[in-house]
């Protein structure tokens, strides 16, 4: 799973896959070693990386997570893979041909509902469709005012990203 972790300015990219009972760890693309193990259920926690061993105490918080390690305090904000392809999903990918807006799907997934008809005239941000991915439904709306020119789904489709939606002139 990739996530991203945001301290301060800096931001890191973190992918975590689980092999065997081991966690490989690449930050920022680079290998590491890494073990993380709960002490208590008070946010306390063993952390050891690349054979260094830390103590860090974790709370989280509206804004994210207050971490302490080494008696320095951090606030960390993480968003996790799908977070983020949600978050992209906000500003609907477009392409423009000959005056024509074709919007596509912002992440894999199954089509729920289709909103829209050929012909329906939609206002920006009136719902076109709605998609579920990992089990959560996401509304897709038009990033424009129009007329559908084309519906390219049929509720039941798989879609992956970038698939076509709606077209819309």
């Amino acid at each position: 799973m990739q996530y991203q972790a945001k301290i301060g300015e800096q931001t890191y990219t973190v992918d975590i896959e689980e092999r065997g009972g081991e966690l490989l760890v690449r930050l920022n693309g680079a290998p590491t070693t890494a073990d993380l193990r709960q002490v208590s259920a008070l946010g306390l926690f063993s952390l050891l990386v690349d054979g260094q061993s830390y103590e860090v105490f974790a709370e989280e918080r509206e804004d994210g997570y207050a971490v302490a390690i080494g008696g320095e305090l951090y606030q960390v904000q993480i968003e996790d893979e799908w977070s983020l392809r949600l978050a992209r999903a906000a500003a609907p990918r477009v392409h423009l041909r000959r005056g024509e807006m074709v919007v596509k799907s912002p992440m894999p997934g199954l089509v729920m509902s289709v909103a829209v008809q050929v012909g329906d005239a939609v206002a920006e941000g009136q719902t076109l469709t709605t998609l579920e991915a990992m089990k959560v439904e996401n509304e897709i709306r038009s990033p424009q005012a129009g007329t559908v020119k084309a519906v390219h789904i049929a509720p039941g489709k798989r879609l992956e990203e970038c698939d076509k939606l709606v077209t819309i002139g």
